[in-house]
């Protein structure tokens, strides 16, 4: 029967088988040894995070106590204004700032998060003005300056004029549930 079949035929008989064998044989074992290959992999890039999982969790604890500082909600909003007065009184280039006003805070609170804010009129000089403020933006971080307002007024009766610096101050902090 096979002697009949010319070469031509043969070949593609032969090709054929092949091609149904490879069929078979991926079907059967390939297909499983790449599916242990992709999950061996996995499982190893999972290891590899777990390695590093106490370092990033490290450094995402930095990011949120420096994101937190930046908030200003590194302080309870009771102590502000005790935390404030120390400031001033122990800062050496903060002798000539006398507090003119600090009123009680306003608090606005959103569902998520209740924002603090307090509006601090300083007298002094320019210079001693200037060296608080930086004191409060970048050494005490206290609270967040939002702004910061420079006016001049003149003293009733008398006619010196008097530098004052209201500074806005500002809290979030997220809201107890």
């Amino acid at each position: 029967m096979f002697n009949q079949l010319t070469y031509k035929t043969k070949f593609y008989g032969t090709l054929a088988v092949f091609m149904l064998m490879l069929i078979v044989i991926y079907k059967l074992n390939i297909k499983k040894t790449v599916a242990l290959r992709h999950e061996y992999l996995t499982v190893q890039t999972d290891i590899q995070s777990g390695k590093d999982a106490p370092r990033r969790l490290i450094i995402l604890e930095n990011k949120l106590t420096e994101l937190n500082s930046m908030l200003g909600s590194t302080i309870s909003h009771t102590d502000l204004h005790e935390k404030i007065i120390k400031s001033i009184l122990g800062d050496p280039n903060t002798d000539m700032v006398k507090i003119w006003e600090f009123p009680k805070s306003s608090i606005y609170s959103d569902g998520n998060m209740n924002i603090y804010t307090n509006q601090l009129t300083l007298n002094s000089d320019f210079k001693s003005l200037i060296n608080y403020l930086y004191l409060l933006e970048t050494k005490e971080k206290v609270s967040r300056v939002r702004s910061a307002c420079f006016k001049l007024k003149k003293m009733r009766g008398t006619m010196n004029e008097k530098l004052y610096a209201e500074i806005l101050l500002q809290n979030i902090e997220i809201a107890q549930k």
